[in-house]
């Protein structure tokens, strides 16, 4: 059985996912705030928290999938933005033998998400074309598919497609940028313009959902 994460900047999924002959096997999903905003402690204690909800003797690996850029061959965050405070540089296989004695690997959560896709669910059909995926959550991801592969690298940006500009000289984003795409379509851009006149909430998009 592998421990599945999606660590994002306000919540840590965390699933047990098994296979049995061509078959997929996908446990109850857990749910742990990232405590972001208690900074890279915060985050690393979340992780071990969730982790440790699913630890048992038949695990043999854990795969993460994570915002910020992730060397995909070291595991290691490369680059983050503020949503994930200090976190540039961590070392999630090194985190994950040391404390479970497991080996992990980590990936982009966008990139995570078009992978996904490509093999799963609507790209199936499209594993020799080219295929974007725009993810919208706190923050405002992408991933690039082409040649049977995830395009991530400088020519692209690696696929940061929330902070591309949208508004010039517009809101300054956690990347040190100002007018990104995830300062206006992001959950937490959302909640932030909701709140300044009075509609804020965890079921906003239900009562939008119901005309509101």
């Amino acid at each position: 059985m592998t421990i599945c994460i999606d660590m994002g900047a306000t919540e840590i999924k965390v699933a047990p996912i098994s296979r049995k002959e061509n078959e997929i096997l996908v446990g109850a999903v857990n749910k742990f705030p990232t405590n972001a905003s208690l900074g890279k402690q915060g985050i690393v204690d979340a992780l071990f928290q969730a982790i440790s909800s699913l630890n048992t003797p038949d695990v043999d690996g854990v795969a993460i999938a994570s915002a910020g850029d992730i060397d995909v061959n070291t595991s290691i965050i490369t680059y983050a933005t503020e949503n994930l405070p200090g976190m540039i540089g961590f070392d999630f296989g090194k985190f994950c033998k040391d404390n479970f004695n497991l080996r992990a690997k980590a990936i982009n959560d966008a990139h995570a998400a078009l992978l996904g896709e490509m093999v799963f669910g609507v790209g199936k059909d499209y594993q020799d074309k080219r295929v974007v995926m725009l993810t919208l959550g706190s923050g405002v991801g992408g991933g690039y598919y082409a040649n049977g592969e995830i395009v991530a690298n400088e020519e692209n940006d690696y696929g940061r497609f929330g902070h591309i500009c949208l508004e010039e000289n517009g809101i300054e984003c956690t990347c040190g940028k100002r007018g990104c795409i995830e300062m206006y379509l992001s959950g937490r851009a959302i909640h932030r313009d909701a709140a300044k006149i009075g509609i804020d909430g965890p079921d906003i998009f239900e009562k939008y959902a119901v005309g509101e």
